[in-house]
């Protein structure tokens, strides 16, 4: 039965260990983003200054807290006015999309270059 105590106590010690490294990290997180964004102010200041560039203009643009910094832009393929669309086909229950003449680039569904089209066979990288 001493065993059985001694994990109990183990346990309940180790939880409190847990909470405490995960407070402190969210601390260490904070302040690391409090000084990330002071050193980042300072650098736009200066260079608005050393620049001629209005400081506002590049608060703005640089430190917009409503965007996130992990936007993912999606880039659809470059296509001349004088082609045709691009064609679509499934395989293996995907959607690609390709140019349908010789060494025709072909797409995923993100808009990536997967392969050729190549006598009328696909070839994926």
């Amino acid at each position: 039965m001493l065993k059985l105590k001694n994990v109990k106590k183990l346990k309940t010690e180790v939880s409190a260990m847990n909470e405490l490294f995960t407070n402190s990290l969210d601390k260490i997180n904070k302040e690391h983003n409090k000084i990330l964004l002071q050193t980042i102010s300072n650098l736009i200041q200066n260079i608005s200054q050393g620049e001629n560039i209005d400081e506002i203009y590049l608060r703005e643009k640089y430190l917009d807290s409503t965007k996130t910094s992990k936007k993912v832009e999606k880039k659809k393929p470059v296509i001349n006015k004088s082609e045709d669309l691009l064609d679509k086909v499934n395989i293996n229950d995907k959607q690609y999309y390709y140019q349908n003449k010789e060494n025709g680039i072909i797409y995923n569904n993100q808009s990536k270059k997967v392969g050729l089209y190549i006598n009328n066979d696909f070839v994926f990288d």
